[in-house]
């Protein structure tokens, strides 16, 4: 853009031509991440979406790049990253008119080792995938939630700056400078297994008849006899946040 005038003053300022006042490209998020999952959950969409608007004409979204900072160790207990996607072609093309249901197209390609580091990013690329002024793209995080994560994990996804995070061509200014990130944090439910308790019993009668090797106390250590068997209870608590599976 330039401008042109009459009349100069002492007070007109000069300077380059200006390309455009407003960004190619803007990025934002809606929506909540999921308030909890299960570990060893695979196929999990945190919630919330990543909409690209563009309001200058039509380009392909050549680079997207997801960050996680939560308390989970994003490379060993997350895994098979990917990002989902489907176009917003409704007024004001802002991917309020669309929701996530599973069968999307991929963006790029999974990316098969967690993030880069504990608190690390992930970054996809694709070459035919097109935001334009009348065609929101609308991006949904989707992952494996693997059993090394902690009860109590937490998992908060991120873009930290848009300008640097996501790459169009024709090259074009993407907004903001600033992070955005989905509302809420997803926390992760496990099981914590404590063996608590111990009782050795005689090798007679059942299960439920066999009596007690230490005088009906629990937790009490013996010397066993080689060839002699014995019988022996397990208490195992769990302390978790869901169910353990069979043990």
């Amino acid at each position: 853009m330039f401008v042109s005038w009459y009349g100069i003053t002492p007070d007109d300022i000069y300077g380059d031509t200006i390309a455009n006042l407003v960004p190619g490209v803007t990025a934002s998020t809606s929506g909540s991440q999921v308030t909890a999952v299960i570990a060893s959950t695979s196929n999990f969409y945190v919630g919330g979406v990543l909409a690209l608007s563009e309001s200058l004409s039509s380009r392909a979204v050549t680079d997207i790049t997801i960050e996680e900072n939560g308390t989970v160790d994003a490379q060993t207990s997350l895994d098979n990253i990917k990002l989902l996607y489907e176009t917003d072609t409704t007024y004001p093309y802002d991917c309020a008119s669309v929701s996530y249901g599973g069968s999307e197209a991929q963006y790029g390609a999974t990316d098969t080792d967690g993030f880069s580091g504990a608190n690390g990013s992930a970054t996809f690329s694709s070459s035919t995938v097109l935001v334009a002024t009348t065609s929101a793209l609308c991006v949904y995080p989707v992952m494996d939630i693997l059993d090394s994560a902690a009860n109590g994990d937490t998992i908060n996804i991120l873009i930290s700056n848009a300008s640097t995070s996501i790459v169009v061509s024709p090259l074009a200014e993407v907004a903001p400078t600033t992070t955005i990130e989905f509302s809420g944090s997803t926390q992760i439910q496990n099981d914590i297994l404590t063996q608590t308790d111990f009782h050795f019993r005689n090798d007679n009668g059942t299960e439920a008849a066999a009596t007690s090797k230490t005088g009906n106390a629990p937790n009490i250590a013996l010397t066993l006899a080689k060839n002699t068997p014995v019988r022996i209870r397990l208490e195992v608590s769990n302390s978790g946040g869901t169910t353990s599976p069979s043990v």
